[in-house]
């Protein structure tokens, strides 16, 4: 059975389906269109644009005609080229779409026949994929990143830089994320291995070396919506880089690669590694404390028809708006304060400083105030008042609960949780347009809390594990998931 649109197909054999797009490489297409559109007699291209003469008339330009004072691009509102001796036939674009779409057409039958008469699957030709298959799990999932950087990933750079990407290559080989996926009671477990060869995992191993630093829960709040922490060691990691990557730009010709070299050597040599990597130490942190009022400035442009002026007046109100907190440890208090004052002089965005919060006046979303905290530890970022005046040095007693806490410092480089019910609940939906408010609408009391956990790091594997549960003890979880994607999809419609 076969079903689609115009770009995707979904086939369905037996018990299986396949949902696939196939597309054409578009300098192909638009080389192919290019010599066809010439081939047909046409003496100009799409580029050519319609232009007036001294008198003001309207004259179509040919390539004889053409300088490089009188050629641009087209506008919107400018006429097509069409054929000279056919005006019936197609203009530029729709014989590039016919051309797309011929081409679009036989190359999806080059990949199935591949597929389904040749059996060239990706069972047999990838050993990590089949031994995946075989999980007693309720789904299963594998992502080839490493085939993603060879065919995909910035494909049009490889040309221009093609002994880089080579090397790259050799740094991605192996590379792949793969999961299962378990359908409990009341929850979704999703549980992944992100899979990748020695000399990039020893990159990632020394990264991970990193002791949690403890100061960032102070700045949590108990009550918080979310939250997320991720803590690496910079330095670590930035020597075994230099360690691995010096020798894959040495062995290119490429000359941007020598640049980056000269330059990643000249940095290393004599630059104050321990200054940088003081000023970031590599944990850090971000919490969504739900919506609060907060007192806001805004610009109000007018316009006077009788006079035709424009006027500016800065109004004053309070409004509902997301409270995010965001910072990472940081060694380096002297040198911020220092950086920031320089800033505030160069920038002129007439910055106050009360104790150790530093003020943006209009810095979030350029209404109300950003906050900058800076402590003997941390480097802090918030648009919430009550933390940056009353709790520059932490909740206390009102800080993340400790259970969250214990959980935060066990899941060695990456924990997150979020009630994402509460959070959609709040959500104010004037802040989104029709149809994000209408998706938001559709969330509200069908999403439960999510937590996100990791492995230690080793050189060829880091495990994750992402849950996803909810309250719904009397409806069967897959029917709830696929009722919720239901709703979506309607309501994108």
């Amino acid at each position: 059975e076969w079903y689609n649109s115009y770009f995707n197909h979904l086939i369905v054999v037996g018990n299986a389906g396949i949902m696939i797009r196939v597309s054409s490489d578009y300098n192909l297409i638009q080389n192919i269109t290019d010599s066809t559109w010439r081939a047909r007699g046409n003496n100009f291209s799409f580029y050519d644009t319609w232009k007036k003469d001294d008198l003001g008339n309207e004259v179509q330009f040919t390539d004889a005609m053409e300088t490089e004072e009188n050629t641009s691009t087209p506008t919107k509102n400018q006429q097509l080229p069409i054929a000279e001796e056919d005006p019936t036939t197609k203009n530029y674009f729709e014989l590039r779409d016919s051309i797309e779409m011929a081409y679009d057409a036989l190359f999806l039958k080059e990949v199935l026949d591949d597929l389904f008469l040749a059996k060239n699957n990706l069972k047999k030709s990838n050993a990590k994929f089949a031994e995946q298959l075989t999980h007693n799990s309720d789904g299963v999932f594998f992502i080839d990143s490493e085939r993603y950087n060879r065919k995909g990933h910035y494909s049009y750079y490889r040309p221009v830089y093609a002994s880089i990407y080579e090397s790259a290559d050799d740094l991605y080989k192996e590379n792949t994320v793969s999961g299962d996926i378990l359908i409990n009671g009341n929850s979704i477990d999703l549980l992944m291995d992100a899979n990748y060869n020695k000399e990039l995992g020893s990159i990632y191993e020394e990264m991970s070396k990193s002791k949690f630093d403890k100061n960032i829960l102070k700045y949590i709040h108990k009550d918080n919506r979310g939250f997320v922490t991720y803590n690496i060691n910079t330095q670590k990691a930035y020597e075994k880089a230099y360690e691995v990557l010096t020798p894959i730009l040495e062995n290119s010709n490429n000359r941007d690669a020598q640049e980056s070299l000269l330059l990643l050597d000249l940095f290393d040599e004599f630059a104050n590694k321990d200054a940088f990597f003081s000023t970031y130490k590599g944990s850090m942190f971000l919490s969504y404390d739900g919506i609060k009022k907060v007192k806001t400035k805004k610009i109000v442009y007018s316009y006077d028809d009788d006079s035709y002026e424009q006027s500016t007046k800065e109004v004053e109100g309070e409004e509902d708006m997301p409270i995010f907190t965001f910072g990472f440890s940081s060694k380096n208090e002297d040198f911020t304060n220092k950086f920031l004052n320089r800033a505030n002089h160069l920038l002129g965005k007439e910055l106050t400083k009360k104790g150790n919060v530093w003020i943006i006046p209009g810095g979030a979303l350029d209404a109300a105030n950003l906050y900058i905290i800076v402590t003997k530890n941390l480097m802090i970022f918030t648009n919430n008042e009550d933390l940056a005046y009353n709790h520059a040095d932490g909740y206390g007693a009102s800080s993340l609960d400790k259970s969250f806490a214990k959980k935060a410092k066990k899941s060695k480089f990456l924990y997150g949780q979020a009630d994402l019910g509460k959070a959609f609940e709040e959500f104010p939906q004037e802040m989104f347009n029709h149809r994000n408010s209408r998706m938001i609408e559709v969330l509200k009391g069908k999403s439960g809390k999510v937590e996100l956990t990791s492995s230690a790091v080793n050189e060829t594997k880091t495990s994750l594990k992402l849950t996803y549960s909810f309250d719904e003890q009397n409806e069967h979880v897959a029917k709830y998931v696929l009722d919720l994607l239901n709703s979506l999809y309607l309501n994108s419609k």
